[in-house]
């Protein structure tokens, strides 16, 4: 593991196939993921030991609202892009996630009480779940 001189996390290494693991970013055994931020310290970019990319968006108040996966030819991250995957998130005032759009146009919404308690989740089928909260 190595890290910035923020203390967060920018280099994991992980074992390969052979077991084996090394702090050596020219170890081709190794397992690495790359992490990157923004100036606010938020997970911007990931690079897996693929070289597959992950980009994170998030607004002015650190909330997320968008996550895109670059998913490569032949699942390595030296070929072209074959397609992005992304996936969306809305946010009301209070900053309560309300919404969620897959790459499929999917989308799930949330509902929440005035305490700021999510008290229904409606999935892109139309189906429901409602929650209930004890009167404490």
């Amino acid at each position: 593991m190595l890290y910035d001189v923020m203390n967060r996390l920018v280099v994991r290494a992980d074992q390969g196939a052979d077991g084996t693991i090394s702090g050596n970013l020219s170890n081709t055994s190794t397992l690495f993921t790359l992490f990157g931020y923004n100036s606010r310290g938020l997970k911007t970019n990931i690079i897996d030991p693929k070289q597959n990319t992950t980009i994170a968006t998030f607004d002015g108040a650190g909330r997320q609202l968008q996550i895109q996966q670059n998913l490569r030819t032949g699942g390595v991250g030296t070929n072209p892009v074959a397609t992005t995957i992304t996936t969306q998130f809305g946010f009301d005032g209070n900053s309560n996630r309300i919404r969620l759009v897959d790459s499929n146009s999917g989308t799930t919404v949330w509902a929440y009480d005035t305490l700021d308690r999510a008290v229904t989740e409606t999935f892109q089928d139309g189906s429901k779940r409602q929650l209930v909260y004890d009167t404490a």
